[in-house]
């Protein structure tokens, strides 16, 4: 309807202006966060069959990095374009990108100085915008038009409980928990905020909206009592904001266009592609010339994000998880290769299987026993699983917003016996064992099962505790004051010494590199492990019938990837085809259709002797 059509506006004008290569002067680079933000890179799938895939953050940040040095770039828009808010702890990462890009500026003369605007049809028409708000203070200039809102209303965690619902449904249920703080079953075991409950969600409320009220004081040069004061009075129309000095100008989007006297608009995600295959070429041209591309220094970057399970996972779903056999192959990857001297572990999970994190945590200790320094960079979220695995790093690095913390275990489950007695649902079983029977989720865990599984479940809280306490350095009685479920934020846990220090990504790549005794101005980039896939490695994994991304190809799937792979081609990518197809040697694959008609695809190559 009406709300979304006027959602999309800010971003669309930009859209249809943008240009699809980078011109050679003058260009002013569109931020639009409508479009999702990701720590890994979409697949290739995901690419292929979503006309707009979330960007890599990893990517937006190194981007705004290049371009505040780019002789090309004049400077940067950011739109919103609808009401998606990224995490605390991204618009903290983002912010600090163009803050620094901002820093740059101000080393130069002004002739070649770049801007930063944030510009938005609206922050918040929904009524929240706090989020929003909060990036866009960090830009140079701040734009919304007329019939805009500044929806800077503050923060709120509403939570529900379905107790007596699950009573009246005939639903039971059980759930051991370690302890009070661990509050995930709540909704289901509880009527209303447990004292322990309230607390911690109070705690995290006022650490949160601190950052978000002092940031944005700081960032726009108000007193922290005014922007208290535009919080309480929220939300405000355009002419107010501007007033109070939360906006500057009040302009449509195509008005903000006009001030950059012209310049050409170009995605940044064109401008992310642009700079990605220019990295190639640069490697092709080494790899052509004999050049070794393995025996440069390294630090290696492993990505974990999502659910914490153990095996394999499952890859093409495109859902993201953390398996603990794959995290383990990626680290003992970067381990075995000589040219990596240190490892960043990026951790974004609420947590999930104790095992698998134990796992992961365990080829964190094996990979710095031999004598590589790991450090763990926590995104949105690192907690329960997720702090649980960072306890193998030598160093902790968190954003302020950052969730972290939650040092417990829950267990428990839900029993249908009343629901199916209403229903008029039997059961019945044979069982060898005498718990065999303990997970039919029919009847509740009698008085001896319940035992067994508390008394399994303290084992585990001691096990995560006890690396904890080895980690951090402390003592029993400190860690039991932090743990038993507490969720912290990053802020607070740099204060009760559970993370080591405040910053991004970025941040944790420089410490790494300290720890590695490599020296600041010799700093190598982060190499992604496992190696992200180029178009031509996709193209080879196909025919090989070993992408593990995709279980059949589709008759569209594989023109669009050699598309990719031959647009623009240069030295770069006729080297790396030349490898890849060299590598491939002899390649056979039976692919499907998109219909129910097989078609053989068969490709032989002999490579030249």
């Amino acid at each position: 309807g009406f709300i979304t059509a006027t959602g999309i506006a800010g971003s669309s004008y930009l859209m249809y202006q943008q240009e699809k290569k980078i011109p050679n002067q003058g260009v002013v680079l569109h931020l639009d966060l409508s479009i999702p933000l990701r720590e890994k890179h979409p697949t290739p799938w995901q690419v292929l069959t979503n006309p707009r895939p979330p960007l890599a953050l990893r990517s937006v940040i190194r981007a705004i990095e290049k371009a505040s040095t780019d002789d090309k770039v004049k400077g940067i828009i950011c739109t919103f374009g609808s009401d998606l808010s990224p995490a605390p702890a991204v618009s903290q990462e983002l912010a600090s990108a163009i803050m620094k890009f901002r820093e740059v500026q101000h080393n130069q003369s002004q002739e070649v100085q770049r801007f930063a605007w944030a510009s938005a049809d609206t922050f918040g028409e929904s009524m929240q915008g706090t989020g929003q708000y909060y990036l866009a203070s960090a830009f140079d200039k701040v734009y919304m038009q007329p019939s805009g809102r500044v929806g800077l209303i503050g923060l709120s965690f509403p939570s529900y409980f379905y107790k007596k619902l699950m009573e009246k449904i005939g639903i039971e249920p059980q759930f051991f928990t370690f302890y009070e703080y661990k509050n995930a079953a709540n909704q289901y075991t509880q009527e209303k905020f447990t004292p322990a409950h309230r607390e911690q969600m109070e705690k995290l409320c006022d650490s949160l909206f601190s950052q978000i009220v002092s940031g944005i004081a700081e960032r726009r040069k108000l007193p922290v009592d005014i922007v208290k004061k535009a919080v309480d009075q929220a939300s405000m129309d355009a002419k107010e904001a501007q007033d109070l000095g939360l906006i500057d100008g009040i302009m449509y989007p195509d008005q903000v266009h006009e001030l950059t006297e012209g310049s050409k608009i170009l995605g940044i995600k064109t401008y992310i592609e642009q700079m990605e295959k220019a990295e190639k070429k640069t490697a092709g041209w080494s790899a052509l010339q004999g050049k070794e591309k393995n025996t440069k220094p390294k630090i290696a970057l492993i990505t974990a994000q999502g659910p914490i399970i153990r095996g394999m996972g499952n890859p093409g779903s495109g859902d993201p998880e953390i398996p603990s056999e794959r995290m383990k192959i990626a680290l003992r990857a970067a381990t075995s290769d000589e040219s990596v001297k240190a490892i960043v572990v990026r951790v974004d999970s609420p947590g999930g299987s104790a095992v698998a994190s134990d796992s992961i945590r365990r080829e964190l200790e094996r990979a710095r026993e031999r004598g590589l320094p790991v450090v763990v960079s926590m995104g949105s979220v690192a907690a329960s699983g997720g702090y649980y695995i960072a306890t193998g790093a030598d160093k902790i690095v968190a954003q302020p917003g950052t969730i972290t913390g939650s040092i417990g275990v829950i267990a428990g489950r839900f029993t249908f016996s009343k629901l199916m007695q209403e229903l008029g649902v039997g059961f019945d079983h044979v069982s060898r064992g005498q718990e065999a029977s303990t997970l039919h989720p029919v009847h509740p865990w009698n008085e001896q099962q319940a035992k067994k599984i508390e008394e399994q479940m303290t084992k585990v809280y001691l096990d995560f505790t006890g690396h904890v306490q080895k980690a951090r350095k402390l003592t029993e009685k400190q860690v039991d004051a932090l743990a038993r479920g507490r969720v912290w934020t990053g802020q607070q846990a740099k204060e009760l010494s559970l993370v080591d220090e405040l910053g991004g990504l970025n941040h944790a790549h420089s410490i790494a590199g300290r720890l590695a005794g490599i020296e600041p101005q010799n700093l190598p980039q982060l190499v992604d492990f496992p190696k992200k896939k180029s178009p031509t490695e996709q193209v080879v994994a196909v025919l090989q019938g070993t992408d593990e991304n995709a279980a059949t190809v589709s008759e569209n799937a594989m023109p669009s990837l050699l598309h990719q792979l031959l647009e623009g081609s240069g030295v770069g990518e006729i080297a790396e085809l030349w490898m890849g197809l060299v590598q491939a040697g002899n390649l056979t694959r039976k692919a499907r259709a998109s219909t129910k008609e097989q078609i053989s695809l068969e490709m032989e190559f002999e490579p030249p002797q």
